[in-house]
């Protein structure tokens, strides 16, 4: 994520298209979303998970269907005391609204995530920059993230792994980037709490016209829970005021 906003009545729109692959099946996930400026330093933000298409194995029922909807604000401090240090502050919640065969635990119960990033700039111009993102997911029931195209058999199958876990899930994103020209090179290492989400993921960005970009990334699983590898594309469209 980044950690600058959009400028005060500058709208960007975008997805993030993913496919992902593990033994237990596939999966491909369009979300869309927007970020827009409400003053220089505050952003309010959306993100709807449009469709989802799980393509699971042949033991397992295949699914497709809409995912849920979150919406948060984001608040920012850019170049704080001239040190090239950038900071941001962010909440999002998340509403149980799409598919019930989608929902964690196959019952519908929103969410909140609470997170904070940190990031420097390795040149003036903040063309290489290093960042940390930390946060926190707060889960009611205390179950681990619900599988895309899970069963509710798995989900009994789970139920007494499941049973005690700290309801507050942690998670870390590691990682940085560099501009040559109008490409961006970017590592981050995507860490959590929840095994299903940690994975090491290279990309590339590409800016072919001022206001927007394409990009494409592909993550790697590092745990037997994550999915083998997600290829994940970009789009991103930026409106100004």
């Amino acid at each position: 994520m980044a950690v600058f906003p959009q400028e005060q009545g500058e709208l960007q729109l975008g997805t993030l298209p993913t496919y992902g692959d593990n033994p237990e099946g596939s999966a491909f996930v369009l979300p869309v979303g927007l970020e827009y400026g409400l003053t220089n330093s505050l952003q309010f933000q959306a993100e709807w998970d449009a469709y989802i298409d799980a393509d699971a194995t042949e033991d397992e029922a295949s699914e497709s269907g809409q995912g849920n909807l979150g919406l948060g604000l984001m608040y920012s401090w850019i170049d704080i005391r001239d040190s090239g240090l950038h900071m941001a502050a962010g909440l999002e919640y998340e509403f149980a609204s799409g598919d019930l065969k989608f929902q964690e635990g196959g019952f519908r119960e929103d969410a909140q995530e609470l997170f904070l990033i940190v990031a420097k700039d390795l040149d003036e111009t903040s063309a290489r920059q290093l960042f940390l993102q930390i946060g926190v997911e707060f889960r009611k029931d205390g179950s681990p993230a619900r599988p895309i195209g899970a069963t509710d058999l798995d989900d009994d199958e789970d139920s007494e792994s499941s049973e005690g876990h700290d309801p507050n899930v942690w998670f870390a994103n590691l990682g940085g980037y560099t501009t040559w020209g109008e490409t961006v090179l970017s590592l981050e290492i995507n860490l959590s709490e929840d095994a299903q989400e940690r994975y090491v993921t290279p990309g590339i960005t590409y800016q072919p016209a001022e206001g927007f970009e394409v990009g494409l990334g592909v993550a790697v699983g590092v745990d037997d829970e994550s999915d083998d590898y997600q290829v994940i594309g970009k789009l991103i469209w930026e409106l100004g005021d």
